[in-house]
């Protein structure tokens, strides 16, 4: 069956988190390198909980059976062809962190037809998507800790103390400015 891409990459907005590049699978046949976007599902998703958001898997291959590992792959992930969760809903990125990546071929019944070299690849793909998912998970936790630290922070007012022409000292408040971004 073949998919629309649109309909795969829906929800895909600026709200969506990517891992920043295709990052080389390692253990496979052939050259495979992914990239994992996390969509939130909700617009009150939590930053940090892996659970919020389903994930978009993009792969490329030197080889069109690995290409087509990675097609699979990223179908599961996505949630189509009605896959869902054992609460039937769609896959998140809590449930992709939860598979066990050596066994997914047996699952998927693909084992006893592939390579072992293919195998292993699967299971490194799914490592590797594993971690992006984590590390996407991680920087976002960090990024939002920081905004919670800086807006809780209370600047003090501080004084500078001057001379006048008289030879008295006067405090003049100061001002402090915040400047974050950039």
């Amino acid at each position: 069956k073949q998919t629309d891409i649109t309909e795969q990459f829906s929800g895909v907005d600026e709200e969506s988190i990517s891992f920043q590049r295709m990052e080389r699978v390692p253990g496979c046949v052939a050259t495979v390198h992914v990239k994992t976007t996390l969509v939130p599902q909700s617009t009150s998703t939590d930053n940090n909980d892996p659970n919020e958001y389903r994930v978009v898997l993009q792969g490329t291959s030197d080889a069109l059976l690995s290409g087509g590992l990675v097609e699979i792959l990223s179908q599961i992930l996505a949630g189509t062809d009605d896959v869902e969760n054992e609460n039937g809903c769609a896959v998140t990125a809590s449930d992709v962190l939860k598979l066990k990546p050596e066994t997914l071929t047996t699952a998927l019944g693909l084992q006893n037809v592939l390579s072992r070299g293919r195998n292993d690849g699967m299971a490194s793909m799914v490592r590797v998507v594993q971690n992006q998912i984590q590390s996407l998970i991680d920087d976002t936790k960090s990024v939002v800790d920081e905004a919670n630290e800086q807006s809780s922070e209370t600047v003090e007012p501080t004084s500078v103390e001057t001379s006048k022409s008289n030879g008295s000292k006067e405090h003049q408040p100061t001002v402090a400015m915040l400047l974050s971004g950039g």
